[in-house]
């Protein structure tokens, strides 16, 4: 087998199809021709770092070349135009990149960079990401004579089988004679990437795949045509990245405040780099400034629509920041744009999730699951909603693909069978257990819970099932009392005496009463079974129980500390204030006088009951009248900075605001609006536009007096 001089197996991934030629068929001779075309085959490519194979400080271009070469891919597989020309030719480009375009962890170079890698390392990772060919190379020489070697290799059924390889040696060092002087000088990147462009088109060529003149021209042109921007890019992805054992030690911030270094220089170089911008919001993001990481992203997006990775990027910014309206818009917008990126789909899923669209965010995971089947994450995810919503079927299945995934994975083992009992299946669920005690002979607790699921798991499901009947007995009861003893009351403070006549006051303390110990009867109850149920899951007696159910277990334990303050606070409420005040009139507690002996006759009473009220005096409003406020006492005032260049309105809680906020001015005073202080949503929209809150301006926090909410130009 070949040995590669790679710095490592990494990167990133693109991929393409290719169709056969329309075929015509005939039959019989005489009938119409009907052309048949054959769909495109996918070509998925693992693009890995150069190696620098005389070390002569270049070393910047071995992630430089493959960060660059693997953006192209991505902006071309999301360019309309770029796609039909490839399509035309019989391909369909789909790139699949990590967060940074570069994956994380995939490009560890050795500290004696470049080092050997031997071929199987590189193929084990291409074919871990499902690649048909991996696109690599090697450079060495002085800038005055430097060479590019760009090689394509197809993966086999076992091993890298080499397909092509070109090498270009060209002067890339800007003199002044130079027929070809670059805007800046020092290293011409125009030549570098016009080095890389044509070797990709050729080794593509030889493979059979020949690509069209705007992809060639799309490889053969920098991002940055300062090539210090480019360098400064490719060392803070190698900070970013790569782990030397002289640096092993040092703290992960100051790795990545170094790299963001490196990404804001070269943003500084040039302030409309794409990638650098989108690294350094990326940074601001993992160094804990989501807030700087959020504008950078919005400029990102601003300079392109079509940056999938900044709009999934962004999103995931704004539901760590609980923004989860903008979210939604955001990772929607990137959907549309890559309706097949797995990566898309599942953190849409999430903002999903988060606004409390359950049925959508399993929709998104299912997707993400179809399309990439071999992420576990988004399986496991799609675990806990099925078993959740109890859909243990459903779980079950995704249960079965990840034991079979993940064979050390014993809690999968012990989710599968609760399933597979919930579903009735008792001879499935004991297979599940024996499943594992096949691979783990010697785990003592999955061999306690099969013992304890043979005898006494229906018993202990069924006393939580029980249990929850009780509380919700307990919850009935503790309502019907509350609404006596309020009835009580307000009838006790405004009919003062008359409210002691037959089938008043006295009638709700009876009921009240009856309430109060049908409550602390059930109490006793749930308080015997609550501890039990505690008493084995503190035995692991959880590990039989799907997710609701363990959910439903947990949730009484804590019911139980509830249910015995809101007992506590029944019984004050009853002796210290509407006994007295029942006292304090005079009213009699004796059932016959009160005209209802059952709670059943007092509830018949409660349904045809009428008070008569007499009628409250009219309001003094005289001059010396004290001056009694009308709003709400808990409003606050709240200032609009109009950071833009256009006059908008304010949209609060669904209302359009008046009067519309104009652009700042120095020395002007901020527009004043008023709202009850707590949680709002706001948003801004032209002032002529409809008012009303989408997209990804919407933000919701809490408004407090004196706030000043600013609208900024992205």
């Amino acid at each position: 087998m070949k040995t590669l001089f790679l710095a490592c197996a990494c990167c990133a991934l693109l991929a393409c199809g290719s169709k056969e030629g329309a075929k015509n068929v005939t039959d019989p001779p005489a009938a119409p021709t009907v052309a048949v075309t054959q769909p495109a085959r996918p070509l998925r490519v693992f693009v890995a770092p150069f190696a620098d194979t005389d070390q002569r400080g270049l070393e910047y271009f071995s992630l430089g070349l493959t960060l660059f070469a693997t953006a192209r891919f991505e902006e071309l597989s999301l360019d309309a135009g770029a796609a039909k020309a490839l399509a035309d030719k019989g391909y369909a480009l789909e790139a699949i990149v990590g967060p940074h375009v570069l994956p994380e962890g995939s490009a560890k170079l050795d500290e004696k960079h470049p080092r050997a890698l031997d071929a199987s390392a590189i193929y084990a990772a291409a074919k871990r990401a499902s690649a048909t060919y991996v696109l690599t190379g090697s450079y060495a020489g002085p800038v005055e004579r430097w060479s590019l070697t760009v090689v394509l290799y197809e993966v086999g059924t076992d091993q890298l089988v080499e397909v092509a390889r070109v090498t270009d040696e060209r002067k890339i060092f800007a003199y002044a004679s130079d027929p070809s002087k670059p805007v800046y000088p020092g290293v011409q990147s125009v030549t570098v990437h016009a080095m890389l462009g044509e070797g990709i088109a050729r080794v593509f060529a030889e493979a059979g795949i020949v690509l069209p003149d705007a992809h060639v021209q799309a490889f053969s042109t920098p991002h940055a045509p300062n090539i210090n921007a480019f360098i400064s890019l490719a060392r803070a992805y190698r900070e970013l990245l790569i782990t030397s054992s002289s640096d092993a030690k040092r703290d992960a911030r100051l790795r990545l405040e170094d790299a963001n270094a490196h990404a804001m220089r070269a943003v500084n170089i040039m302030p409309k780099y794409q990638l650098a911008l989108r690294l350094h919001a990326w940074l601001l993001w993992q160094t804990g400034n989501p807030g700087k990481a959020r504008e950078h992203y919005q400029i990102v997006v601003n300079q392109d629509a079509k940056d999938l990775r900044a709009l999934t990027a962004l999103g995931r910014v704004e539901l760590g920041t609980g923004q989860y309206d903008a979210a939604r818009a955001n990772l929607e917008a990137a959907v549309a744009l890559r309706p097949k990126d797995p990566f898309v789909h599942f953190w849409l899923g999430e903002a999903y999730a988060k606004l409390g669209r359950v049925d959508d965010a399993i929709a998104r995971y299912e997707m993400s699951r179809t399309i990439a089947p071999d992420n576990l994450d988004t399986r496991r995810v799609l675990v806990g909603l099925y078993a959740s919503g109890r859909r243990y079927a459903d779980a079950a299945s995704e249960l079965r693909v990840l034991i079979e995934a993940e064979r050390e994975n014993v809690g999968a083992i012990y989710l599968l069978a609760a399933c597979e009992r919930a579903l009735g299946h008792t001879a499935e669920a004991f297979a599940a257990y024996d499943l594992g005690l096949s691979r783990f002979p010697e785990n003592a607790r999955l061999r306690k819970i099969r013992k304890a699921a043979e005898q006494g798991a229906a018993t202990f499901i069924e006393g939580i099932a029980a249990t929850d009947v009780i509380r919700d007995r307990m919850e009935e009861s503790r309502r019907e009392f509350q609404e006596a003893v309020n009835d009580g009351t307000w009838l006790l403070t405004h009919m003062k005496k008359d409210a002691c006549e037959k089938g008043l006051a006295g009638s709700d303390a009876h009921f009240a009463k009856a309430r109060g110990a049908a409550h602390e009867t059930d109490g006793r109850e749930l308080q015997k079974r609550t501890r039990a149920i505690r008493t084995l899951l503190d035995d692991d007696w959880g590990l039989l129980l799907t997710p609701d159910e363990h959910a439903l277990a947990e949730d009484l334990l804590l019911y139980e500390q509830k249910a015995l303050r809101d007992y506590r606070e029944m019984r004050t409420a009853y002796q210290r204030t509407f006994k007295p005040m029942l006292a304090a009139q005079g009213c009699s507690l004796d059932v016959q006088e009160n005209g209802a002996t059952t709670i059943g006759e007092i509830r018949s009473r409660n349904d045809t009951r009428v008070v008569m009220m007499p009628e409250p005096p009219k309001r003094d409003t005289s001059g010396i009248s004290p001056v009694v406020p009308n709003d709400a006492v808990d409003n606050v005032t709240f200032f609009v900075e109009n950071l833009t260049s256009e006059e908008i309105v304010l949209v609060l809680d669904g209302r359009a605001l008046k009067p519309s906020v104009p652009p700042y001015e120095k020395g002007k005073r901020l527009p004043q609006f008023s709202t009850p202080i707590g949680e709002h949503r706001l948003c801004h929209v032209a002032k002529d536009a409809k008012p009303e809150c989408t997209g990804t301006n919407i933000r919701s926090f809490v408004i407090d007096e004196g706030l000043i909410y600013r609208v900024q130009t992205p």
